[in-house]
């Protein structure tokens, strides 16, 4: 894949829950042993703006493999033909994800739709809130992270397990007996 290791930045991506181009640009100098820093500008002229994102085991074995390829770069994806960062326009990450897809013979998706599953996957581990989400893909309103999780409502799952947990059948029973009685 024109030197491109496929699994890296979308395994980072996955990790990250960050848009794509905020890892293609990411530099070693955001890197530290438990965080990197992401950088995106949301409006055309608008300032840079930066969040924080865990450093997973997972990412760190990923990260530490691709400072072996990326040597020295200032970069960790870097194109080994142009020595400078991968680009989304450039042919090679412009079809990867739709040779990829069409491989596993899956329905293709774009790179958006891995942060789309990242909160999702979030959600359904019942084990963050909505606002951790928020801050993890760096979005400035709630409303914004809603429409990622548009189609799931995670406080269903959630009042399931409470419900399970608060309401026993058997004293229910004994109960609905004494208020009757």
């Amino acid at each position: 894949m024109s030197g491109i290791r496929t699994n890296a930045p979308l395994n980072t991506l996955l990790h990250t829950g960050a848009r794509a181009g905020e890892v293609l640009k990411l530099r070693w100098a955001d890197v530290s042993d438990h965080s990197i820093l992401l950088w995106t500008q949301k409006r055309k002229g608008g300032a840079k703006q930066s969040r924080h994102a865990p450093i997973t085991s997972t990412l760190k074995t990923i990260l530490d493999a691709q400072k072996l390829v990326a040597g020295d770069a200032e970069y960790v994806f870097i194109n080994p033909t142009t020595g400078k960062p991968y680009e989304m326009r450039q042919p090679v990450m412009k079809y990867m994800l739709g040779r990829l897809c069409k491989e596993a013979e899956v329905s293709p998706f774009g790179f958006h739709a891995i942060r789309h599953f990242f909160a999702v996957s979030l959600v359904k581990s019942q084990q963050t809130d909505l606002t951790d989400i928020q801050r993890l893909l760096g979005h400035q309103r709630a409303t914004t992270t809603d429409i990622y999780l548009r189609g799931i409502d995670p406080r269903l799952d959630h009042l399931a397990g409470v419900i399970e947990q608060a309401v026993q059948p058997v004293v229910m029973c004994k109960e609905l007996e004494k208020a009757d009685g």
